[in-house]
């Protein structure tokens, strides 16, 4: 695999509050300014094509324990051919000391047999289930529709009751999905309603594929909040580097006090579609919180040391390995490209300025997982590009100017490699 060839944090400019308070079980009110996190290895972890050993796993979840988190999303219990990754979560949990830390774990099951062995470990304080809104989805995720979801929903809640654990939902494809079924606020509110009836007290709105943006999400939480008062919304977004500030900011500014995340910005639902788009990172999380005068009570030189673990456990995430992968797939990389050459290009001209250029190659950039170059960089890259010399370049160069800028970027990561 290939190894990371710096650590792009940004945790210098972070301010952080330490205390140890308890995490809570009752919904944060909207004019609290203190941010419930939920830092997510599991979903950093579960689309990695090689197992992460044991061993590894146990180290990275056991350090993050230090950090002052809410609440590990660390694991699941599912089919272990459909997730290979998530096949040893029972020992891990096993492994785990939870002496002296405050933070509580969570796993995510699909299924009544999966909850029933993450509901009997005495370690389990949270049990994730995956609603979808989306039919396609809901049965690439669960082989289940979305009714039979919604019934196993309810025993779900039956057993985690019974044996002293909270459910989550996330409702999945919460903000839009790429199999053109249709899709609304009013659909996800009406699932929210349909759990919340059923006893659920903590739902997460999930952005699977990366499709969010800040007027849905606006419209989303300052609609459900405020209609279940008694329930904590979170939201668990994956997103490019470059998008995720304003969707943060969105969330948090529509009352939302619960955030997903992961280290690095690691993760991706392999049945989603045939790219894994990425967590929001933490690192962005945290700087966002503390740019909008919101507060956390994460450890920053715990996480520092968990930053280097992680570097050293999995050397790599999903974001180069999509770097590499879109690279070497002319087909998937051209649509990339021409997707936001349309975007940049809002008078239709069929050409781009050097506005437009720069906006389309941020974007690029990504939704690729990388941080983009610095705006001389891509000045510079218009000029060579610019054949006609006329201020404008067209699709075809665009595509070439993007392509040189990736190749040097990935030729970084491999050097980095080896």
């Amino acid at each position: 695999m290939f190894r990371r060839f710096s650590a792009r944090l940004c945790l210098a400019a972070v301010a952080a509050t330490t205390t140890s308070a308890p995490p809570s079980a009752t919904p944060t009110t909207t004019n609290s300014r203190h941010v419930d996190l939920i830092e997510a290895p599991r979903d950093a972890m579960q689309g990695l094509k090689d197992f992460v050993p044991t061993d590894s796993k146990v180290r990275y979840i056991q350090a993050l324990l230090g950090c002052g988190f809410h609440t590990l999303d660390c694991g699941s219990f599912v089919s272990a051919p459909m997730v290979p990754q998530m096949r040893d979560t029972q020992e891990v949990l096993d492994r785990l000391d939870m002496s002296g830390t405050t933070t509580r774990l969570m796993v995510v099951c699909a299924n009544l047999k999966g909850t029933e062995k993450a509901a009997a470990h005495p370690k389990v304080t949270y049990v994730g289930y995956p609603l979808s809104a989306c039919e396609t989805f809901q049965r690439k995720n669960t082989n289940r529709s979305i009714a039979q979801a919604l019934e196993d929903i309810g025993n779900v809640q039956r057993i985690c009751s019974s044996n002293g654990k909270e459910l989550v939902t996330f409702i999945s494809m919460g903000f839009g999905n790429p199999y053109g079924e249709d899709f609304s606020p009013e659909i996800v509110e009406r699932l929210v309603d349909r759990v919340v009836a059923g006893g659920c007290r903590i739902v997460s709105l999930a952005d699977t594929v990366g499709v969010s943006e800040p007027g849905i999400i606006t419209t989303l939480f300052s609609t459900i909040i405020p209609k279940h008062p008694n329930v904590t919304v979170g939201a668990h977004f994956h997103s490019g580097a470059v998008e995720s500030r304003e969707k943060i900011k969105a969330a948090l500014e529509s009352g939302c006090r619960r955030l997903d995340h992961a280290i690095g910005g690691m993760g991706g639902c392999p049945f989603a579609k045939s790219t894994l788009v990425g967590n929001v990172s933490t690192e962005t999380v945290l700087s966002t919180i503390q740019e909008l005068g919101y507060h956390h009570q994460v450890d920053l030189d715990a996480l520092a040391k968990c930053q280097a673990i992680r570097h050293d456990v999995f050397g790599v995430g999903v974001k180069e390995l999509l770097l590499a992968n879109v690279m070497n797939d002319e087909k998937a990389f051209v649509e990339i490209c021409t997707r936001h050459f349309k975007k940049a290009d809002v008078s239709g001209t069929g050409h781009l300025t050097r506005e437009g250029f720069t906006e389309a190659v941020r974007k690029v950039f990504s939704d690729l997982g990388e941080e983009p170059p610095l705006a001389e960089r891509i000045m510079a890259k218009f000029t060579e590009i610019d054949l006609s010399e006329d201020g404008r370049i067209t699709l075809d160069e665009y595509i070439l100017g993007a392509r040189r800028f990736l190749k040097k970027r990935l030729a970084k990561l491999m050097a980095a490699a080896h």
